[in-house]
């Protein structure tokens, strides 16, 4: 045919009248000008002669086709092979001849939507055939009944449902009365319920646009049947509800009864949630019940065995399917559609996870007797996709990741934030605890520090208490390093590797010859024991005061009162010293009572030389084993002579045994976490 489609539509409806048709009436059916109606047919006539037709044309009266019945027939067969015959399109056709079946409330002759929409009959017969089976899934039977008419059966509340279902297929809602849905967008964010704050705003307008649908049918009369046995029914929300149903009983003067409550109440729980609804896994339909957990795991065993082992120890991928399966089933069980704008851009790009996610709904479908809609096994499609991509992340060769924790000394607080941060990210990391003069980074991937610290290396600078955002800034460095190759480390070279043998063997007999636990009185104050400490530690008054002072200098730094291991770690470096001392000094009751010090039951003093070269030093392992091993800390605290001097020993033994092992092994540092 060598028609244009709006040709098209005007001869179709020319043959689908016996009596002239006004040059406005057309335009006006049309939704065009009279000036283009002119137009379009001002050309035809050369093109309807090839099918015995002429068009006439009547000043005043309209244009009318002339011809035998026969070839009028033969034409309109034609149109209706094209997808253009209709002005509005065959689903924009079938999109009002849905409506206004669900606007009948009794049997319409076929003549009657016919003419209505200005087609033939056997165009309305096949625009049922399918529109039948979309009603069919809304659980709404087609009646056709020669001689009578056609007509729809249903439920009420299934009938509530279509009513939603056909707005959110078409993008229409010309089914809800203006006035009644203004009126529920305003009272149900009034209410300020946590219950509507948790839901998307997608859920949210189709909620709204379900209660106007309830209240517009109680004002037509037409009520939900009445249910038995609804008080067995889940009662979560219900706080909500009741108050919504007091306020559309009040503003539309209008009575809503038990069941109405209740199937609210289903709807509610059929939206979809912003975040994670954490709760009980199981789920109640009437008298049986359903372990969604277990769901999980089986949907995630058919999606893939071969990795139905790794998505069930994702914690996010189980927790998030769990939290998404709650409100679907409750849509699948109660017949309740959702959109899901992205199916088409889901299939598209991702068209093996989709198939595999249909695979798994089958569970679903064979669990509720169901069939499950494309627009949910899309949503399920996103969440097996995006465990996917988690597992594709861990399988990228990840590596430990090397952190320098810096101190003023490199001791005390350092070694309390290292043991923190090898409890909270266990394997992922190794620690090296240093002073901030030290210089060897080279083997680092990062540092932590609790001082300012000039370097050319990434540093992070925490609080050193170590508060949530200093672990998640550490946490991203963590991530970002574990898929880096490691950079080329600059190997020390061996010949001063006897030298610090030596070095390490001198500060170990000084700690052994100058452990010892000395006393003080309990209501001694913070500088006082300062005061007195430093005396315990020098020769001289000189040297007393140069400790005094560096104990006061690390003190502004960060306070040494740790009040979780009752006790106060005071260490500073000095040159009043040439090899590292360790003492600790005890109330002579239970604890020191001065406020400043909290209740702390001991002093643990560490004094270590200025000028030491070494990254770390053997007096290190002994206030990393304090913070490690609660018991040797108690120990400590109780004055367990016999028990801590042998604790010492071992752990001072280890330490050198460790660094000649590594001497042996690497050339490397002798005393590295592993």
């Amino acid at each position: 045919m060598d028609f244009t489609p709006r040709l098209i539509q005007i001869l179709f409806l020319l043959l689908n009248t016996n009596d002239p048709i006004p040059a406005e009436k057309l335009a006006k059916q049309l939704q065009i000008s009279k000036r283009t109606i002119f137009r379009e047919l001002n050309v035809t006539d050369r093109q309807l002669k090839k099918y015995g037709l002429e068009l006439s044309r009547k000043s005043g009266i309209g244009f009318e086709l002339k011809g035998s019945p026969e070839n009028k027939h033969r034409l309109l067969k034609e149109l209706e092979s094209s997808d253009h015959f209709d002005p509005r399109n065959r689903e924009k056709r079938q999109q009002k001849l849905l409506l206004a079946l669900m606007q009948e409330d009794e049997l319409q002759k076929i003549y009657y939507y016919a003419n209505l929409l200005q087609v033939s009959e056997p165009t309305i017969s096949k625009d049922l055939d399918v529109i039948e089976e979309w009603l069919k899934k809304q659980n709404i039977l087609l009646v056709k009944r020669a001689g009578i008419g056609v007509g729809l059966v249903y439920e009420e509340i299934d009938f509530r449902k279509a009513l939603l279902a056909y707005m959110v297929k078409y993008q229409n809602e010309d089914i809800l009365q203006e006035a009644i849905f203004h009126n529920v967008q305003e009272i149900i964010p009034s209410l300020n319920d946590n219950v509507i704050h948790i839901l998307t705003s997608y859920s949210l307008k189709h909620f709204m646009m379900y209660t106007t649908i309830t209240v517009q049918r109680i004002l037509q009369g037409k009520t939900a049947a009445v249910l038995e046995n609804t008080a067995k029914y889940p009662t979560e929300d219900t706080g909500f509800i009741h108050k919504l149903i007091q306020k559309l009983e009040e503003v539309f003067d209008i009575y809503i009864g038990r069941n109405e409550e209740y199937y609210l109440h289903i709807f509610l729980q059929g939206c979809r949630l912003q975040y994670i609804k954490q709760g009980d896994t199981l789920i109640y339909t009437g008298q049986e019940k359903i372990d969604i957990k277990s769901m999980v795991y089986e949907m995630a065993n058919i999606f893939d065995p071969a990795l139905s082992y790794e998505l069930s120890a994702d914690k996010e991928f189980i927790e998030g399917m769990i939290a998404h399966l709650q409100p679907t089933i409750t849509r699948l069980i109660h017949n309740i559609s959702v959109k899901n704008p992205m199916l088409d851009q889901i299939r598209q790009t991702y068209p093996d996870v989709y198939e595999k996610a249909t695979e798994a709904s089958k569970v679903i479908e064979r669990t509720l007797s169901c069939r499950m809609p494309e627009d949910e096994i899309g949503f399920l499609a996103l969440h097996f996709g995006g465990a996917m991509m988690r597992l594709n992340d861990k399988r990228r060769i990840r590596r430990i990741v090397d952190i320098g924790v810096i101190c003023s000394s490199g001791i005390g607080i350092s070694m309390l934030l290292s043991s923190k941060l090898m409890h909270h990210f266990e394997h992922k990391i190794r620690i090296k605890t240093l002073h901030h003069q030290n210089k060897y980074f080279d083997e680092l991937d990062f540092l932590v520090s609790t001082v300012p610290i000039d370097t050319d290396l990434e540093c992070i600078f925490v609080n050193p208490l170590l508060e949530k955002e200093d672990l998640d800034k550490i946490d991203a460095f963590i991530e970002k390093y574990a898929y880096q190759e490691k950079q080329v480390r600059i190997q020390k070279k061996s010949n001063g590797n006897v030298q610090q043998a030596m070095m390490i063997t001198k500060e170990i007999h000084s700690i052994i010859q100058n452990f010892a636990f000395y006393h003080l009185p309990s209501n001694v104050s913070f500088h006082m024991a300062l005061d007195k400490i430093s005396k315990f530690l020098a020769e001289d008054s000189e040297q007393a005061e140069h400790i005094y002072h560096g104990f006061l200098q690390r003190e502004k730094l960060s306070t040494q009162v740790i009040e979780e291991f009752e006790i106060v770690f005071l260490h500073t470096q000095t040159d009043v010293v040439s090899e590292s001392e360790f003492i600790v000094v005890l109330p002579e009751e239970h604890t020191f009572e001065d406020p400043y010090l909290k209740s702390a039951r001991a002093f643990i003093v560490m004094l270590i030389p200025e000028d030491d070269p070494r990254p770390t030093l053997a007096i290190s392992a002994l206030s990393n084993r304090m913070f490690e091993d609660e018991e040797f800390l108690e120990e400590i605290k109780t004055q367990k002579e016999q028990v801590v001097f042998k604790k010492i020993g071992e752990t001072l033994e280890d330490y050198f045994n460790h660094y000649l092992r590594n001497l042996y092994e690497q050339n490397d540092d002798p005393y590295r976490k592993e």
